[in-house]
């Protein structure tokens, strides 16, 4: 039985691995870089600084720091996203084997959770952006783990949805008038706020995740995640004399961080807050 354990634990990683070049593949073309149609278009992996395509040792960042980390063409460093992406899949994958406990629908559920959360996180992180084609997709798949899962259902999907929806909606609204209120005094449009419309549908797909009423704990969780990162990083950037108040921070993986700690330790949370 151990040896099986080993076993599961090394394919959970090398289809973490997996996982994490399509991730890095996804977030290379799906933003809207340069493209006219206001999405991106799928294409062969390639350098995002030249557009040469990769050769097949470099379509994995493993192959990639094996080939010295930069493009053959133009000679730009490919960076440490990939990478880490790559790995990050990999022990995330690998830990999945233990979660689910020898279960491989409760993993396969779990793998598609962390896959859609961890593109979302990719893109925002590096673009400020939450694209409405990965929100799209990302709804119906996580209808379908909850249409899946004994604890969950559509009903309570939906509700979680729709409140999570309507929840951040009116922050939303009110970082809007903020937004306006402080244009007004400078004379300027104030371009960054701290909830904007991919919040909005994110908090929708977290609440499709955890249904109702865990959607309400999920939010809190992120909210709190967010406000203590924004405190650290306002002292840090106080202490380098580089403070800005309307420096833009991605919020979209905070929500995520909510979202992931309810779904995956939903027994310890409610051991936290008492519940049964």
């Amino acid at each position: 039985m151990r040896a099986m354990s080993v076993l599961y634990v090394i394919l959970g990683a090398i289809l973490g691995w997996l996982a994490g070049i399509l991730v890095n593949l996804l977030a290379d073309d799906l933003p809207p870089v340069g493209e006219e149609g206001g999405v991106g278009r799928l294409r062969r992996p390639h350098c995002r600084s030249c557009g040469a395509g990769h050769t097949r040792l470099r379509v994995t960042a493993v192959g990639r720091l094996m080939s010295g980390r930069r493009c053959p063409a133009c000679g730009t460093p490919d960076g440490w996203r990939p990478l880490v992406v790559e790995i990050g899949f990999a022990l995330a994958f690998a830990w999945l084997t233990q979660w689910a406990e020898g279960d491989p629908v409760r993993y396969g559920l779990g793998a598609v959770v962390a896959l859609i959360y961890g593109l979302i996180c990719v893109i925002d992180i590096e673009h400020r952006l939450i694209l409405w084609r990965t929100v799209w997709v990302s709804a119906v798949a996580l209808l379908a783990v909850a249409l899946l899962r004994s604890d969950m259902g559509w009903q309570k999907a939906l509700w979680g949805g729709a409140v999570g929806f309507a929840l951040v909606f009116g922050v939303f609204l009110l970082g809007q008038a903020y937004a306006a209120w402080v244009a007004r005094r400078r004379g300027q449009p104030l371009e960054e706020v701290a909830f904007g419309g991919g919040d909005v549908n994110l908090a929708a797909l977290v609440g499709l995740t955890v249904g109702w009423p865990g959607v309400l704990v999920a939010l809190f969780i992120g909210i709190f995640v967010g406000g203590a990162f924004a405190i650290v990083f306002m002292l840090v950037q106080l202490a380098r004399r580089r403070y800005d108040p309307h420096q833009p921070i991605a919020y979209g993986p905070f929500l995520a961080i909510g979202a992931l700690v309810l779904f995956f330790f939903a027994p310890l949370v409610r051991g936290w807050l008492g519940a049964a």
